[in-house]
Parts: structure tokens; sequence; C-alpha cells
């Protein structure tokens, strides 16, 4: 009796430890998508609790300014009343991860791109590879 107890224990033990490994591994994917856009990048930024907001009125026409710094990355935004203008997306170094402009065609405004940690892992590998 004791013996199957045991294997009752230990069987659940390891499901509960596998089920434990599934939820981090989706966390993970979540976190880091293999793709973003720039009103994902927005919504973000928007709605993150530390994000740093500053409120400017001229002629009668609100700007608001979004700064939010992260581990990896940094990011600033600048919305019109409800329209984007701009938004930059810097690594820890300061070097330019991403940069949206209203104003220009580059790119365009739902136009998929590679999510930031994909970015950042990407570019780590080239440094950790590179002789230079």
């Amino acid at each position: 009796m004791m013996m199957r107890k045991n294997k009752l224990i230990q069987k659940a033990k390891k499901t509960v430890s596998h089920a434990a490994d599934y939820v981090k591994e989706k966390a993970k994917e979540l976190a880091n998508p293999p793709s973003t856009s720039v009103p994902k990048l927005e919504r973000y930024i928007e709605s993150h609790p530390e994000t740093n907001v500053t409120k400017q009125t001229w002629l009668g026409i609100t700007f608001r300014f979004y700064y939010l710094e992260e581990d990896e990355a940094s990011y600033y935004m600048e919305r019109k009343g409800p329209y984007l203008l701009q938004l930059d997306a810097y690594d820890n170094e300061g070097k330019e991860l991403i940069a949206y402009r209203s104003y220009k065609d580059r790119r365009k405004l739902h136009d998929t791109m590679p999510s930031l940690s994909q970015i950042l892992r990407s570019k780590h590998r080239k440094k950790a590879g590179s002789f230079a």
C-alpha cells in the first residue's frame, strides 16, 4: 500500500513539473514573440505601468511624449491627439533598433518586423562572432 502511494506521489510531482515547464515555455514565447508591429509596440508602451508621460499643448493641439526604460531596451513615443507621430526603440547602448515616423514612407504602420528580443538576440550573436 505504501509503495503504491509513493508511486502516485512521484507521478503527481512529475506531472506538475511538466505542467510548470510547459507554462514557463509558453510565457517565454509570449514575452519574446517572433514578430511585432508599430501598433503593438504603441499599445505596449502606452499601457506599461513604468512609462513616463508628459503632456504639452501648443496652439490648442495636445502632444504626449512617452518614455519607457527597460533592461534591454528603451522607448520614446510621440502622439498628437490620437495619432502616433513617432516611435523609437534603442538598445541599452543607445543604438537605434526601431524607428517609425508617421511622415516618412520608409515603414508602414502595420508592417510586421522582428520583435525587439529577436533583434537584440541577432545583434548579440553578431557581436559574439565578430573579431573586430
